[in-house]
């Protein structure tokens, strides 16, 4: 008996189309999550490892190289941080924060900061320029004072 210019059997059939494309959807919906999930994983385990090992590889092939994003700035407004602090950690836990463009801020408050760069020497060019830019470029602003420290972890 028709039902809706529809036979029983091609109302089921109908019922059925519609929960294998539900099915298919979920499993779509179900593979994009992963994907999403996996995707976000190893981009959190990347940014992780960048913060450990972000060394700015210095190799035979670059003539210059960026450090902005190799660089993590810690302020240090109650002038806890030292050279040795950062050596006896072995520069692991430093809570600091990159850059989010090409140019280090120190911030505007007169506290001190600390950019800490990790340099890796792959080249066989041993006298390597650090060049922080002129005054007239804007890159030093105002600073009283800069100490450079080179610690090495052989």
């Amino acid at each position: 008996m028709p039902y809706n210019g529809l036979v029983n059997s091609d109302r089921f059939t109908s019922v059925r189309a519609s929960a294998r494309a539900s099915s298919s959807v979920r499993l779509l919906h179900l593979i994009f999550t992963i994907l999403l999930l996996a995707g976000l994983f190893f981009s959190l385990q990347a940014n992780a490892e960048e913060k450990l090992l972000g060394a700015a590889i210095l190799s035979d092939q670059i003539d210059a190289l960026p450090l902005s994003p190799h660089t993590i700035v810690q302020p240090d407004p109650n002038g806890l941080i030292t050279p040795q602090s950062i050596m006896a950690a072995g520069a692991q836990n430093l809570n600091g924060k990159y850059p989010k463009g090409k140019l280090v801020s120190l911030g505007y408050d007169g506290n001190p900061v600390w950019l800490t760069i990790k340099l890796h020497n792959a080249s066989i060019e041993e006298g390597w320029i650090v060049d922080m830019g002129e005054k007239i470029e804007g890159r030093l602003g105002h600073i009283a004072s800069a100490q450079a420290y080179t610690l090495s972890f052989n």
